[in-house]
């Protein structure tokens, strides 16, 4: 596990890591930088930058220990500018489940 100078961790996926070799961990300070910029949560679902030219998509939360911890990967250029809070990410899970929650079948007649 790669360790910064800075109070966070990170964890950052093959590809990511062989594309920014040694920048791998400024690209990680600048994912941190970013993420304080928004000034809301610090947990992330999803949030994507680009540096060098590289499209960073990551997630970020809170360790047992109260550090921030980062889980970094190759984005897709695509999706420049989409970011999905953890709360936002819980709702609609709540709400996915309530939709999909079905009320019991009836056969001929009778309730099951």
């Amino acid at each position: 596990m790669p360790l910064s100078q800075m109070p966070f961790l990170y964890y950052a996926s093959d590809d990511l890591q062989r594309r920014l070799g040694r920048d791998l961990p400024v690209a990680a300070a600048a994912a941190v930088r970013t993420l304080l910029l928004r000034r809301k949560s610090v947990e992330v679902a999803c949030l994507q930058l680009e540096y060098k030219g590289a499209p960073i998509v990551f997630s970020s939360r809170i360790g047992k220990q109260g550090d921030i911890i980062l889980e970094m990967e190759m984005g897709d250029p695509r999706l420049a500018l989409r970011e999905v809070e953890e709360d936002q990410l819980r709702d609609a899970e709540l709400d996915m489940r309530e939709k999909l929650r079905v009320e019991p079948r009836q056969r001929r007649g009778r309730k099951v």
